[in-house]
């Protein structure tokens, strides 16, 4: 969710505000956290953002169909960078 150049990440019943301080890396506002996009593809449709210490990461996609190739990268970028992929869930909203 964005309101005003304000990201809103909504996990686990708390959002947290996040503003751009770098081409793809967003910091928490008041905070400590940093969002970092670690991966997007050409078409800008599928993204792979985490944060920066590794506790969180999330698969994002335009459309509610993604295409499983881009899953699949999206997916191997992050576990390349240290994230623990057996906690990724599809969640649709």
């Amino acid at each position: 969710m964005a309101t005003d150049d304000v990201f809103v990440r909504q996990a686990e019943g708390q959002d947290t505000p996040y503003l751009i301080s770098a081409p793809g890396v967003l910091r928490q506002m008041g905070g400590d956290e940093t969002l970092v996009v670690m991966w997007i593809d050409e078409g800008f449709r599928t993204a792979a953002i985490g944060d920066a210490d590794g506790r969180w990461a999330a698969i994002l996609n335009r459309n509610r169909k993604a295409a499983r190739d881009r899953i699949t990268a999206a997916t191997e970028i992050l576990d390349f960078n240290g994230w623990d992929v057996a906690k990724l869930r599809k969640v649709e909203g």
